[in-house]
């Protein structure tokens, strides 16, 4: 009898343990405010359970589950790969691993679609593996605010941004901007 209520204690500990392995302690979208149409970046800061490590997103999927990102809100869609904090290289079951230890950082560029005005709240998953002796699947949710604005015409400092930035990626080079504020 013993035996199971120590077998039990010990799978509800890992049970809990799992849940708590990745954290995401923040979610924020930038610019915080966005027109149908506009792309805007989704900055997630996650946090790693000590002693244990979260693959990076270019980890060998056949080998490990590689960090991603799962967008489930309508009207919004990655429009990009997702960068990531520098993943460091460890040596694990014999061969060389990108992995995240303690902390990390995620960004995906989203398209905003055809919404509603108004506050919207984006929500998705953050999925992969995380690993000590042992290894866990991990899918942890989360939430940021994005206020969508009315869609129409962007304004004349938004177009000279995009119009110099345009320029810059045809021509290879370096652009300067100067910025006045208004207000």
């Amino acid at each position: 009898m013993n035996s199971v209520i120590l077998l039990w204690t010990l799978l509800v500990g890992l049970a809990s343990q799992q849940e708590e392995l990745v954290t995401v302690r923040s979610a924020k979208i930038e610019p915080p405010a966005a027109r149908p149409g506009d792309l805007v970046r989704l900055t997630l800061r996650v946090e790693i359970h000590p002693t244990w490590h979260l693959y990076s997103t270019t980890s060998d999927p056949t080998k490990t589950i590689p960090t991603s990102l799962r967008v489930d809100t309508a009207g919004v869609k990655p429009a990009g790969k997702i960068e990531e904090s520098p993943p460091k290289k460890a040596n694990l079951f014999g061969e060389t691993h990108e992995v995240h230890e303690e902390s990390a950082l995620f960004t995906l560029p989203l398209q905003i679609g055809e919404l509603a005005t108004g506050t919207l709240t984006i929500k998705g998953k953050l999925t992969g593996q995380a690993c000590t002796n042992v290894c866990r699947d991990v899918e942890v949710p989360f939430e940021a605010k994005l206020t969508v604005l009315e869609a129409g015409k962007k304004d004349e400092a938004s177009s000279d941004l995009e119009a110099a930035l345009a320029e810059a990626r045809k021509s290879n080079r370096p652009v300067f901007l100067e910025f006045t504020s208004h207000t």
